[in-house]
């Protein structure tokens, strides 16, 4: 291991998971406030955020082929992600 750190900001809202999907390129993020939010670590930005949960702060775990996302929020909610089908220049 090596190079530098990436720093992303999620505006100061509590992380509750992380993971790699479609590669190492890219990194999901859930947060306290109801957002999924994909990064992309070489432009070191946020691609895009979407709002799903009904409440924050949701576990998220990624697939081994690194293209789909389960993710649970509260009342037993559970949806699932995938990315096989998303393109990069996705917006929503």
């Amino acid at each position: 291991m090596g190079g530098e750190p990436v720093i992303l900001a999620d505006a100061g809202h509590y992380v509750a998971g992380l993971g790699f999907i479609m590669g190492d390129r890219f990194l999901v993020s859930a947060s306290a406030d109801r957002h999924f939010r994909i990064w992309d670590l070489d432009a070191k930005r946020q691609l895009r955020g979407i709002a799903k949960h009904n409440e924050g702060g949701q576990p998220l775990t990624v697939s081994p082929t690194g293209q789909q996302v389960l993710s649970n929020g509260a009342y037993g909610q559970f949806l699932l992600w995938d990315f096989s089908r998303t393109r990069e220049s996705s917006n929503g």
